[in-house]
């Protein structure tokens, strides 16, 4: 498997921050049987108090081959996310509230983050995470 990441953040002096990226995966699963996958994420989020709460939003778009999927599918995840992140110390202590919406479902499920697998239908999901940085 070959992956490969190219990412880009700007982050202004009054709080706005840009990044965007582009994900992708060759795999050769046997010889002669290969695919590529990829997925592209953005993100904006700006501070409201300077060194406390920040308000984000972002959107990914992720392109599945049928070789990796159940059932011999081929999808397009779509995954639109919007939140907040208060910051007690920095990011040494920070919460994070966020609620995403995936428009046709997930394909593959993610159990740790509550995400079922059922490309079919529309997924709601609400998250309330703490992180300490010891």
């Amino acid at each position: 498997m070959l992956s490969r990441t190219l990412d880009a953040q700007l982050e202004n002096p009054s709080g706005l921050g840009l990044y965007g990226a582009f994900f992708g995966r060759f795999i050769e699963s046997r010889p002669g049987a290969s695919r590529y996958e990829w997925g592209v994420m953005a993100q904006a989020s700006q501070m409201l108090d300077p060194k406390h709460l920040e308000l984000f939003g972002q959107g990914q778009y992720i392109r599945f081959r049928r070789e990796s999927l159940p059932g011999g599918a081929e999808l397009d995840v779509w995954a639109v996310t919007g939140g907040m992140n208060y910051y007690f110390q920095g990011h040494s202590a920070k919460l994070t509230l966020d609620f995403s919406w995936f428009p046709g479902g997930a394909p593959l499920g993610a159990d740790s983050l509550g995400i079922l697998a059922d490309p079919s239908n529309n997924e709601f999901l609400l998250r309330l995470q703490f992180e300490l940085l010891i």
